[in-house]
């Protein structure tokens, strides 16, 4: 903890799996850009191609107006279901970018695992 010279941690979304979109929500919840909806097909191409396991979706201001982060997620499990999708919006509604982020990016990380784990349980038990 006091270590000055120990190596930070490795992060839980390596960059290259941190893709972007056009939009933006202002400070005050009102849209200042809208989402490029034409983006949306090229990101699919790009998450198919990776083969993610699971995507958390994370805009800023989405706690105050989730209307882009809500359309992304529709297209993206009409464009790839079976595939786990959660929004920052939905996980954790509130101030501070950095928080929220996390917070669903290990929602996405822990969350096909988890899933997993509870339906073995639950064929177990049944």
């Amino acid at each position: 903890m006091y270590d000055l010279f120990q190596d930070p941690p490795s992060t839980l979304v390596q960059r290259r799996n941190r893709l972007e979109v056009t939009e933006r929500i202002g400070a005050d919840g009102e849209i200042v850009i809208p989402l490029a909806e034409d983006e949306i097909a090229e990101l699919v191409v790009k998450l198919k191609a990776s083969k993610v396991e699971a995507i958390a979706i994370s805009l800023l201001f989405s706690f105050l107006n989730d209307e882009h982060e809500a359309l992304l997620g529709r297209r993206l499990r009409a464009a790839l279901p079976g595939i786990p999708i959660f929004l920052s919006s939905e996980v954790l509604p509130e101030i501070r970018e950095f928080e929220r982020t996390s917070t669903t990016a290990i929602c996405a990380y822990v969350g096909p695992i988890l899933s997993s784990y509870l339906q073995r349980l639950r064929r177990y038990y049944q």
